[in-house]
């Protein structure tokens, strides 16, 4: 076995090891100690749980995944074209990275009653609360793809390229890097984001409307059932946004930038 195959399979076998040994040393302390299932359940009987309210959950999670993904649509739209409006003056540009920085440790979920002012509690809302967490980390990363030089630059200005074919030739492959690299670390995000704005409000087909309305009833089974259920989506957008950078930059041979 070469050393990148073995340090691939270590990278995918420790955390599954640490996981069951994990679990395995929870139910242990859960039998020994006799701790009652309203407090905290035992990881078996969560799973049992998980599997028999199944058809349910997955209804939910395809809702609330709807959700996280049409927010994300909608922040990447605005993001690209704020990104692409300014990235030619570098004044705004400047200013344009410090509010993006200065968003994204902006906690949003405040924003949630007053865009429920607006939008009331509707699945609309949500999205939207989505869509304001996201531009930020969106926008700094296309920004900053749009706005690096390099020789390529001076090239196309001495071949006489307009501003379109600079553009489109030097600006958009400059940018791809960031901008599949924030779409990974979007994904996500996107889910975070979704579950919290709707255990505040939204429709209540969702993850986030379910596991409120199970803490409030005491139903520690379901809750924790429910929360598999999120932390699952949550792995499957990680997933699916590291294969989608890994897809994209490997054609270009480019590597993950980081912000």
């Amino acid at each position: 076995m070469s050393p990148a195959a073995k340090d691939r399979l270590i990278a995918v076998v420790s955390p599954v090891v640490a996981l069951v040994m994990l679990f395995g040393l929870w139910e242990l302390v859960i039998k020994v100690r006799n701790i009652k299932e309203l407090i905290l359940p035992a990881p078996s009987d969560i799973l049992i749980q998980a599997w028999r309210t199944r058809g349910t959950l997955m209804e939910y999670v395809m809702f609330t995944g709807k959700e996280a993904m049409v927010g994300l649509v909608a922040a990447v739209c605005v993001s690209l074209f704020l990104a692409m409006l300014i990235h030619g003056n570098e004044t705004l540009s400047s200013l344009g990275a410090g509010l993006a920085g200065a968003g994204r440790a902006l906690p949003t979920i405040v924003l949630y009653p007053v865009v429920t002012v607006f939008l009331g509690t509707t699945s609309t809302a949500v999205i939207v609360i989505i869509a304001i967490t996201l531009v930020p980390l969106l926008f700094g990363y296309v920004l900053t793809g749009l706005t690096m030089r390099s020789d390529l630059d001076d090239l196309m200005h001495v071949a006489g390229a307009d501003g379109w074919q600079k553009f489109s030739l030097v600006r958009v492959p400059m940018a791809l890097p960031y901008i599949v690299t924030g779409l990974r670390t979007a994904l996500p995000l996107a889910v975070i984001s979704a579950i919290v704005a709707e255990y505040f409000g939204g429709s209540t087909h969702t993850l986030g409307a379910f596991i409120r309305l199970q803490a409030g009833q005491l139903h520690t089974l379901d809750l924790w059932a429910a929360i598999v259920f999120a932390c699952l989506l949550g792995v499957l957008a990680f997933v699916v946004g590291d294969l989608l950078e890994r897809a994209a930059l490997r054609r270009r041979g480019d590597s993950p930038v980081l912000l």
